[in-house]
This record gives C-alpha cells, sequence and structure tokens, in this order.
C-alpha cells in the first residue's frame, strides 16, 4: 500500500534507475517498475470481480 507522498515508489523508482544505470540497460525505469509490479496471473481481486459481474448479469436476466 502506497502512503500520500508516494515515498515507496519513488525509492522503488529511484533504486531501479541506479540499477539500470549501473547495468547501462536499454529498459527504462518506467517500463521496469511496471514489469515487476504488474502481475502475471489472474489475482483473487480481478476473479471476484469477473465473479461478482457474472453474478450481476445473472441477476439482471432474471429480473427482465
Amino acid at each position: 500500500m502506497e502512503v500520500e507522498g508516494n515515498y515507496l515508489t519513488n525509492y522503488l523508482l529511484d533504486c531501479l534507475a541506479a540499477r539500470i544505470a549501473e547495468r547501462k540497460s536499454s529498459l527504462g525505469v518506467q517500463e521496469a517498475f511496471s514489469v515487476l509490479v504488474t502481475p502475471v496471473e489472474t489475482t483473487g481481486v480481478a476473479l471476484e470481480e469477473e465473479k461478482l459481474s457474472e453474478l450481476t448479469e445473472k441477476i439482471a436476466v432474471d429480473r427482465s
């Protein structure tokens, strides 16, 4: 969880920028950050939202 001021995010971006510079990588800081924080599998929250959406559709059909 992030707090006001984005201290954690800013710290991580600074660390990534330093590592990228050390390795002379062509990968940008934002791109590297995105790769690190984007889930590769469906998260529990996404599954919950999907099931809720399906339930909402069923309720809407039943009311028709």
